[in-house]
């Protein structure tokens, strides 16, 4: 009975639907683009990506959210 192995199986497709979709969005890509030249404060990386801090944080929070829950990105609590 292989049931273990399955298990790992779907679960390894799953993390990489969620990666594949994490990455669907241009702006989630900018956002990597971006952190792969180097850290960015949050405010910080919403400038760079021409985002406005009062009116686009929230749409920001949710890109970097779905980012952190696959993993691509982590936060520096520093």
């Amino acid at each position: 009975m292989e049931t273990g192995n399955n298990n790992d199986d779907e679960r390894h497709e799953n993390e990489i639907v969620e990666v594949l979709q994490a990455t669907s969005s241009p702006i989630r890509i900018s956002i990597l683009e971006l952190l792969e030249k180097g850290p960015l404060r949050y405010n910080d990386l919403m400038r760079k990506l021409g985002l406005d801090q009062k009116t686009d944080a929230g749409k920001f929070s949710f890109h970097v959210k779905k980012l952190m829950r696959t993993r691509l990105i982590e936060i520096d609590e520093e």
